[in-house]
């Protein structure tokens, strides 16, 4: 169902957006030391 599909498409760009933002934040920590 095109329903099912857009709510995995959604947890996927969520997931891979929070991970971009930890990335970020421990690159930032790293690099403010």
């Amino acid at each position: 169902a095109p329903g099912e599909f857009g709510w995995v498409l959604t947890l996927i760009i969520v997931s891979l957006i929070s991970a971009a933002i930890g990335a970020v934040v421990m690159v930032t920590l790293l690099h403010c030391r």
